[in-house]
C-alpha cells in the first residue's frame, strides 16, 4: 500500500509541466511515506523477534513466579518480614520479572535462566537489571505480585486458547 503510493508520487513527480507548488508537496508527500515505510519495517522485524523470543520470556516469568511464591510463603511461615536476605532475594525476583516484562520491543532477548555466552550479554543484562531497579527505586513500575500474576495468567489463557484454535 505505501510503496504503491510512494510510486504514484514518483510518476507525479517526473511529469511535466508541475507547478512548483505541486512538486514541492510531492516531494513532501514522498519523504512522509518513507519515512511511513521504514517505521513499518522496523515493526514488522521487531514483531518477528518478539515472536521469537515470547515462549522463551513465558516460561521464565513462570519460573520466577513460582520461586517468587515460596520465597513469600517462606517469610509468612518465619513471621519476619523484615528479614533483610529474603527481602533481598524477593527484590532481585521482582527486578527479574519486570527484567521479562519490560524488556525492549525488536531486541534480542537476553536470558536470565542461562549463563551468558560472552562478556557482552553478560554486560547488556546487568545492565538492563540496573535499569529497571532504578525504575522501581523511583517508583515508576510497583512491585505488585497480584498485578504479576494476573498479566501472567492471562497471557497463559491465551497461550492454551491460540494453541486449541491452532489444533482445530
Amino acid at each position: 500500500e505505501i510503496k504503491k503510493r510512494i510510486r504514484d508520487t514518483d510518476r507525479v513527480l517526473r511529469r511535466e509541466g508541475l507547478t512548483a507548488t505541486a512538486k514541492v508537496d510531492a516531494e513532501r508527500k514522498r519523504k512522509a511515506l518513507e519515512v511511513q515505510l521504514a517505521q513499518l519495517q522496523t515493526q514488522k522485524v521487531a514483531g518477528k523477534v518478539d515472536d521469537k523470543y515470547k515462549m522463551v520470556k513465558f516460561f521464565e516469568k513462570q519460573k520466577l513466579l513460582r520461586k517468587l511464591k515460596q520465597v513469600e510463603k517462606q517469610l509468612s511461615k518465619l513471621e519476619m518480614r523484615s528479614s533483610d536476605m529474603d527481602s533481598d532475594k524477593e527484590h532481585m525476583l521482582y527486578t527479574d520479572v519486570f527484567y521479562i516484562s519490560h524488556y525492549p520491543s525488536g531486541e534480542k532477548y537476553i536470558s536470565l535462566m542461562q549463563s551468558p555466552n560472552n562478556d557482552e550479554s553478560a554486560r547488556k543484562r546487568n545492565e538492563m537489571r540496573d535499569a529497571i531497579r532504578a525504575r522501581i527505586d523511583a517508583g515508576e513500575l510497583v512491585m505488585d505480585l497480584d498485578k504479576v500474576k494476573s498479566s501472567a495468567e492471562v497471557a497463559k489463557k491465551q497461550s492454551v486458547s491460540s494453541a486449541a484454535a491452532a489444533l482445530s
